[in-house]
């Protein structure tokens, strides 16, 4: 998806006066401001996925709430130029195997960059959320699983359960609060549609709220994926 939105990227920037920031140097993002005043905004954080990098889901910003203050992440692991992972990515069998040492590695610089934003800019703690596609859908649910006191919610776009994620890593967790919603094409051949569905029967054996959506779409995001995201954030949050 590394082209996704790109002409609305290119034209965000000429009109919006964002920054580009790092938290101690560990993971480094650019930033939408909110769109209208809010004292106390409600913080999106968006995750690319493998071989993308910040300026991909970026190009979404224009079109998301305009209340929420948003910071498109770059994952800290180089591919190439402007191409970067989460974690090193390997086909078994066909069959998509994660490194979980990296994915670990990651998640813990996540953790520590939501416990660290809050001495670099004001938001809601109590609303935080995390949106990620494909890998960095699967960061979400990692960081959310493990974490989930930090969130109030994520959107997870294409993605699947994390490799080497536990049962016992989750259980004793409380889930009370955290809400999840997830979308996924039900054409997908890069992550096949049952990892999806797999997520949600997991959510909800763990008693995660969550709205689950089979969108007739392949591994990307279109206007109905935005439309529901839109919904999402603005029905009660």
């Amino acid at each position: 998806m590394k082209s996704l939105f790109l002409i609305l990227f290119v034209l965000t920037m000429f009109t919006q006066c964002n920054t580009a920031q790092s938290v101690e140097a560990e993971l480094y993002y650019i930033v939408r401001q909110p769109k209208v005043k809010v004292a106390n905004p409600p913080l999106l954080i968006l995750l690319h996925g493998l071989g993308s990098n910040e300026k991909d889901l970026y190009g979404l910003a224009p079109l998301l709430p305009d209340s929420f203050l948003i910071l498109s992440v770059r994952a800290p692991r180089t591919i190439s130029e402007g191409s970067y992972r989460w974690y090193d990515l390997k086909f078994v069998d066909g069959e998509p195997v994660g490194n979980v040492e990296e994915q670990e590695e990651s998640r813990k610089m996540i953790v520590r960059f939501l416990e660290q934003l809050k001495n670099k800019h004001i938001f809601d703690r109590k609303r935080v959320f995390l949106c990620g596609f494909s890998q960095g859908a699967i960061m979400s649910y990692s960081v959310a699983l493990s974490k989930p006191e930090l969130l109030r919610g994520i959107i997870a776009l294409g993605g699947r359960m994390p490799d080497g994620i536990e049962e016992k890593t989750v259980t004793k967790k409380n889930f009370d609060k955290l809400e999840m919603l997830i979308i996924h094409g039900s054409e997908d051949k890069v992550l096949l549609l049952e990892g999806a569905r797999n997520c949600k029967k997991i959510m909800e054996e763990l008693g995660i709220k969550n709205e689950y959506h089979e969108l007739k779409m392949g591994h990307t995001i279109n206007r109905e994926t935005l439309d529901l995201i839109n919904t999402w954030l603005n029905r009660s949050f």
